[in-house]
C-alpha cells in the first residue's frame, strides 16, 4: 500500500485528493517526508527490488521536481544531505564486501574439504589394492618355492618376473599415496578453481560458464544496484574534493587580496606619513622663516626708532646751545616783515 501511495504521489503529486477550493500548502525539498537519498542521487530501495538485496519499499517522497530544485538551490551543500546520503553507501558497500570475504573463505573451506574426503578415499582404494599385490606377490612366492622343489625351474623363473612386476607396481601405487598426486586430489583441485565469487556484488559464479549466463549476471538488478552504489560513492567523493580544492583557492586568493590591500594601506600610510612630515618641515621652515623676518623688522623698526630718538635729542641739543634761538623767532621774525616781502 505505501509504496502505491509513493507511486501515486509521483505521478499525480502530493495534492491529489485534496478539493479544487482547498488551498494546498505548496512541499518545499527540506521537508521531512522528503527522501534526502532520492534528492541527493537515488534511493537505495529502488535498486534491489525483488532481489536477495531487497531492503523494501521507501515511504517517503520521490519528487523529481523537488529533486530538481535542491539541485540548483545555493543552500544544497550546506544542509548536510550527501554527507549522509554518502555515509549510508558506505555502509551499504561495508556490508557487503564482509559477505565477499565469507564467500571466498566458504569457497576455500568446500574445496579442501571436497579435497581431503576425495583423497581419504581414494587413498583407502589405493591401501586396499597394495594389500591385494602383497597378498598376490606371498601366493607367487609360496609357489616358486613348490615348483623348484619339483625341478620345475622354467615356470619358477617365469613365476618370479610375475612377482618382480607386482612388486614395481605395489612400489608405484605407494610413491603417488605418498605425494597425494592421485586422481581424487586432481579433481578436488579443479572443483576449487571453477569457482569465484563477483568482486561487485557477491554472487557465485561458475569459471568458465556460458556467456548467456555470465551476461544475465552482469545485466541483474543486484549487480548493477551495488555497482551503481560504489560508483556513485567514488563521483561523490570526487566531487568534494574538487570543492574543496575550490574553496582553498578561494581562500587563498582573498587572503592575497588581503595581504595585498594591508600593504597598499601601509603604503598609503607610509607616504601620507612622509607627506605630512614633509609638509610640516615645510611649516616649521616657513615659520622659522617669517620668525626671521619679523625678527630682522623689528630690529629695523627698533634702529630706525632709535636714529629718530637719536637725530632728535641731537636737534633739541643743537637748538639749545644756539644764543638767538627762540621758539618763536620766526614766528616774531615773520610779523616784522617788510611790506615787500609780504607782497612778494
Amino acid at each position: 500500500m505505501a509504496a502505491n501511495a509513493t507511486l501515486l504521489d509521483q505521478l499525480m503529486g502530493s495534492a491529489r485528493n485534496a478539493l479544487p477550493g482547498d488551498r494546498v500548502k505548496e512541499k518545499h525539498w527540506s521537508d521531512d517526508g522528503v527522501c534526502k537519498y532520492y534528492l541527493c542521487g537515488f534511493c537505495p530501495s529502488e535498486l534491489f527490488t525483488n532481489t536477495r538485496s531487497d531492503v523494501g519499499p521507501c515511504d517517503k517522497i520521490h519528487d523529481p521536481d523537488l529533486k530538481r530544485m535542491y539541485e540548483e538551490s545555493k543552500e544544497r551543500y550546506s544542509k548536510g544531505y550527501e554527507e549522509r546520503f554518502l555515509d549510508y553507501l558506505e555502509d551499504i558497500i561495508n556490508q557487503l564486501d564482509k559477505r565477499i570475504e565469507r564467500g571466498y573463505a566458504r569457497l576455500k573451506r568446500s574445496a579442501s574439504a571436497k579435497a581431503e574426503k576425495m583423497i581419504g578415499n581414494v587413498e583407502d582404494t589405493v591401501r586396499d589394492k597394495i594389500n591385494d599385490i602383497s597378498t598376490a606377490i606371498n601366493e607367487h612366492l609360496t609357489q616358486i618355492e613348490e615348483l623348484g622343489a619339483q625341478g620345475m625351474v622354467d615356470e619358477a623363473q617365469a613365476m618370479m618376473a610375475q612377482v618382480e612386476a607386482l612388486e614395481k607396481e605395489k612400489n608405484s601405487y605407494g610413491a603417488r599415496t605418498g605425494s597425494r598426486v592421485i586422481a581424487g586430489f586432481e579433481a578436488a583441485d579443479d572443483f576449487h578453481v571453477k569457482m569465484e565469487v563477483c568482486d561487485v556484488c557477491g554472487s557465485f559464479l561458475v569459471i568458465g560458464d556460458t556467456q548467456s549466463r555470465v551476461d544475465s549476471h552482469l545485466l541483474g538488478k543486484q549487480h548493477l544496484g551495488y555497482a551503481r552504489i560504489r560508483a556513485t560513492i567514488t563521483e561523490i567523493k570526487k566531487s568534494r574534493e574538487e570543492r574543496r580544492q575550490q574553496m582553498r583557492e578561494e581562500y587563498k586568493k582573498k587572503r592575497e587580496s588581503r595581504e595585498a590591500e594591508k600593504s597598499s594601506s601601509k603604503g598609503r600610510e607610509s607616504r601620507s606619513s612622509r607627506s605630512s612630515k614633509s609638509r610640516s618641515r615645510s611649516r616649521d621652515r616657513h615659520q622659522r622663516r617669517r620668525s626671521r623676518s619679523r625678527s630682522k623688522e623689528r630690529s629695523r623698526k627698533n634702529r630706525s626708532r632709535s636714529r629718530e630718538r637719536r637725530r632728535s635729542r641731537e636737534r633739541g641739543s643743537g637748538r639749545d646751545r644756539s644764543p638767538h634761538h627762540h621758539p618763536y623767532s620766526r614766528r616774531h621774525s615773520s610779523h616784522h616783515d617788510s611790506p615787500e616781502r609780504r607782497r612778494r
